[in-house]
């Protein structure tokens, strides 16, 4: 399988896991897994958020295991984590905590497989949030 872009797709980026075992492609719909060194793709893994044309995704990817990506996209923005081994997904931002605040972009600042925080640039806000949705909480201002 080549690395190209299906159809009307921007190009893709190719991103690895930070232990370099996973080769990820974000599609517009979809994530592609290789798993490195043996060259072995898995079946697609649907995003639980679209990656639409002109919204982009923010993702960041956790140094530990299980491989998890922190994917933030779609109309109105939502913030997921994905657990490429276990093919799950939680959604964890906006949160019955923030909904009322969260406007509508944003993106993941960080992740380290056990909470991200995430920004909104008008007017610049960041919450600090757990990687199973639970407490949710605004840190600046």
């Amino acid at each position: 399988r080549l690395l190209e872009p299906v159809a009307k797709e921007p190009p893709v980026v190719p991103l690895f896991t930070p232990d370099s075992e996973l080769l990820w492609v974000l599609r517009e719909d979809s994530l592609e897994v290789l798993e490195l060194p043996g060259f072995r793709w898995r079946k697609p893994l649907p995003l639980p958020v679209p990656n639409q044309s002109g919204t982009g995704a923010s993702i960041r990817t956790s140094a530990k295991r299980p491989h998890c990506l922190a994917v933030t996209g779609g109309l109105p923005q939502a913030t997921f984590v994905v657990d490429l081994d276990q093919r799950t997904s939680v959604q964890v931002f906006p949160s019955r905590e923030s909904s009322a605040n969260a406007g509508r972009f944003h993106k993941v600042l960080w992740f380290d497989g056990e909470r991200l925080l995430l920004q909104r640039q008008r007017p610049h806000v960041i919450w600090a949030v757990n990687a199973d949705g639970s407490s949710c909480r605004q840190v600046l201002p």
